[in-house]
């Protein structure tokens, strides 16, 4: 048995105001012939009434203000900093050019470039805005085959009825350069820093497509990943069954788990995975990771909020299948 699952992540709701007399209702009448607000409750002349109007609209609009705009925490509208010079540090503002194993790209008179070599492998023209290199998910390279990662340990795990295990593993991402003008992002360029494998998840009829990578787990973090390949990862397993149950992978959607960097690490999101029954599994990924001193990276994800548990079906593992790296 193993597992799998997704998450689904909603942006925030309008909270909704109570009233003044705490009693849930507020009532007010019209003058049928005019059409004008009477005031029934609270006493007060119409100017008084209209002036505590504006102040109340006034504390909307400066509560509705004062909500984050949904990429505030992943450089939503902050200015980017260049890597420092000194520093582990890769991702930041392109000023002019970088070099990622082997990859060089620069921007010159709004012209971005990527290099491989002697060779240009990408080409735009970016009119205006700020360019920035930063980590994304790695389920875009060579094309947007599936939107899931599958992680598939070289050993067994095997967690006890009704308990749950917390292990830790390492898996790749990629690295975009966007464009940002604002609060308005574009993804100019993505590119694969390893080989990308894919596997089909279940069967031809009923499953889908993944990005594969092999994982060790382990009860403690590594101390050190092939960055900037790699990102560190923390994985809650939960049995929620009578019974043992054996994880062998975990598959969960890698567009909807952040990616944190700094001080030369990368890590993802926490994940959690529950196994419910010998059919189902159902995970969530946590807002945040389990390494301090990163910030999300943008647009790593597509849904920085609260999150939904989905359950997926289990499939045996002789249902997988591994297709070539590209």
């Amino acid at each position: 048995m193993w597992m799998s699952g997704t998450a689904n992540r909603d942006l925030p709701t309008k909270g909704q105001a109570g009233d003044a007399n705490g009693t849930g209702n507020m009532h007010a009448n019209t003058n049928r012939s005019t059409g004008e607000a009477i005031n029934v409750r609270g006493g007060g002349s119409d100017s008084d009434n209209n002036a505590k109007y504006r102040t109340s609209s006034n504390k909307r609009a400066k509560s509705k203000s004062k909500q984050p705009h949904p990429l505030d925490g992943m450089h939503g509208t902050r200015p980017w900093s260049p890597p420092k010079p000194d520093s582990e540090e890769l991702f930041g503002l392109l000023e002019s050019s970088l070099e990622i194993c082997g990859y060089k790209m620069e921007i010159q008179d709004g012209t971005y470039r990527r290099f491989k070599g002697e060779n240009v492998e990408k080409e735009a023209f970016v009119e205006n805005g700020d360019m920035g290199v930063f980590p994304i998910s790695p389920i875009h390279t060579p094309s947007v085959l599936g939107k899931y990662l599958m992680a598939e340990f070289d050993k067994p795990v095997y967690v006890s009825p009704k308990k749950t295990t917390i292990l830790y593993a390492t898996l790749p991402v990629e690295i975009g350069i966007f464009a940002r003008f604002k609060d308005r992002y574009e993804t100019v360029d993505v590119f694969s820093p390893k080989k990308q494998k894919y596997a089909l998840y279940g069967l031809p009829n009923d499953g889908f497509i993944c990005r594969w990578a092999m994982t060790t787990p382990s009860t403690a973090p590594a101390k050190e990943t092939d960055f900037p390949k790699e990102a560190h990862i923390k994985l809650i397993l939960k049995n929620s069954m009578s019974g043992w149950a054996k994880f062998d992978k975990a598959v969960f959607p890698a567009e909807r788990a952040r990616i944190y960097y700094g001080n030369g690490k990368m890590a993802y999101s926490t994940v959690e995975i529950e196994i419910v029954n010998k059919g189902f599994s159902r995970s969530s990924i946590h807002d945040r990771t389990h390494l301090d001193q990163l910030q999300p990276a943008p647009l790593s994800t597509l849904h920085p909020t609260s999150l939904k548990l989905t359950e997926l079906p289990l499939f045996k593992p002789e249902s997988t299948i591994v297709m070539g790296g590209y």
